[in-house]
């Protein structure tokens, strides 16, 4: 728990959502390659 504790507070809140945002633009590229 103490581990997942560290390493949770050395993500910040910008690298947590600039991952979010890359997630949701591969999903968006893989929906318009499937529809393609």
């Amino acid at each position: 728990l103490k581990a997942d504790q560290a390493t949770g507070k050395q993500l910040d809140p910008n690298q947590i959502e600039k991952l979010a945002t890359e997630q949701q633009l591969r999903a968006q590229l893989a929906e318009l390659s499937l529809s393609n």
